[in-house]
């Protein structure tokens, strides 16, 4: 799977979760099973010169639809009831407006508006995306959740044995980075893209911060680009077109301490249970024509002021925090920080028939990125 692949993880969790229910007046939430990014990718990786097909993933949104209205009555119940993953960069705008009640859970996460979406979508040939980026927000704080998006090549295995590595032992947290600054992506030269960001890190930041590495190009390896980012220890994570990247949660599984550069009003996965600054620089992404000079300086600067402790600090922070961000198949796997009442959508066992309650299960501590989706969903019953 692609790092567009939470669609199916999500769907994964669900069905071995054990606040999974088959009694459909039983439920609170009813998880809705679409992987709309398949469409959409497909054929990327098949011919060259290729787009990501929008229409084809907005179409098999509305096929969901279709199934939903066509299903019996417990399932055409409150259309707030219903959770989608859309793992695509545009979130709920990918999907048809007769949607818009849903809930979402998705990586776009910016609470003011759809500026960046609409950028994105300036040559879409399919008149429906755009009139529904004009319509609605793509992410409505109110209902919608902003959800990691997934960074293991192979399995979380993966990702495990990387980050076992790194945040194995508490020697790991003082060790020498290889670089102090990491950074490999792509990047493109329209004066809007990252908001200037990506542009600012490939022109100037390698010459006037010594021992980084910056490229903007991609490594053919996979296991290369992990090696890269344990050996680093700060990596900047601009955005793309549309403000997240899979390079913030890489970062923090390899243990190299993330730098966002935060647009007005993005939101963070799990922002009210996970404190981002106790591990991540967190630094606004400025103007959608800022420029490397402003960039770098000020990047420059906030490195310059962390010391060792800091960096040690914030590497042990990840080593708490990091599986938060991944969706492991087993639950064994699944990283507790903390003690906590995880809620579940069940009902209490022997409850009664057609009694739609709320049991609390105890657990040992906070869990993977679907647990923490869970949780959000409970206290909004």
């Amino acid at each position: 799977m692609s790092i567009y692949g939470a669609e199916q993880r999500v769907y994964l969790a669900a069905l071995a979760s054990p606040c999974r229910t088959l009694a459909p007046e039983a439920a609170d939430f009813f998880f809705v099973p679409v992987f709309s990014s398949i469409p959409v990718h497909a054929g990327l990786y098949q011919e060259e010169g290729a787009v990501a097909n929008l229409t084809a993933g907005h179409d098999l949104l509305e096929l969901a639809r279709a199934a939903l209205l066509a299903a019996s009555p417990a399932y055409r119940a409150d259309p707030s009831r219903h959770v989608f993953t859309v793992s695509h960069d545009i979130g709920s705008c990918l999907a048809p407006l007769s949607l818009l009640g849903s809930v979402f859970l998705q990586h776009f996460g910016n609470a003011l508006g759809n500026r960046e979406v609409l950028l994105y979508l300036e040559n879409a040939t399919d008149p429906r995306l755009l009139a529904r980026a004009r319509a609605a927000p793509c992410f409505d704080a109110a209902k919608d959740i902003v959800i990691p998006p997934f960074i293991g090549e192979r399995d979380s295995f993966a990702v495990d044995e990387v980050a076992g590595l790194r945040h194995g032992g508490a020697g790991n947290f003082d060790r020498r980075a290889d670089h102090a600054v990491y950074f490999r992506g792509s990047v493109h030269q329209h004066p809007s893209y990252s908001s200037g960001v990506r542009q600012a890190l490939c022109s100037s930041l390698s010459s006037s911060l010594p021992n980084s590495s910056l490229s903007c190009s991609l490594l053919p390896s996979v296991s290369a680009y992990w090696r890269e980012l344990s050996a680093a220890a700060y990596c900047p994570s601009p955005g793309g077109w549309v403000g997240w990247s899979p390079r913030t949660y890489q970062a923090i599984a390899a243990g190299c301490a993330p730098v966002l550069f935060l647009g007005e009003g993005e939101r963070l996965p799990f922002r009210d249970v996970v404190d981002w600054a106790e591990f991540a620089v967190l630094l606004p992404a400025g103007p959608a024509n800022g420029t490397a000079r402003d960039v770098t300086a000020e990047l420059r600067a906030v490195l310059d002021a962390e010391t060792g402790e800091d960096l040690a600090r914030r590497r042990k922070a990840m080593a708490g925090a990091w599986r938060s961000f991944t969706y492991g198949r087993d639950p064994r796997r699944t990283g507790m920080r903390e003690a906590h009442r995880l809620v579940a959508l069940v009902e209490y066992e022997g409850g009664g028939a057609g009694r739609r309650t709320t049991a609390v299960v105890e657990s040992g501590g906070r869990g993977g990125a679907f647990e923490l989706v869970l949780e959000e969903l409970g206290r909004r019953l």
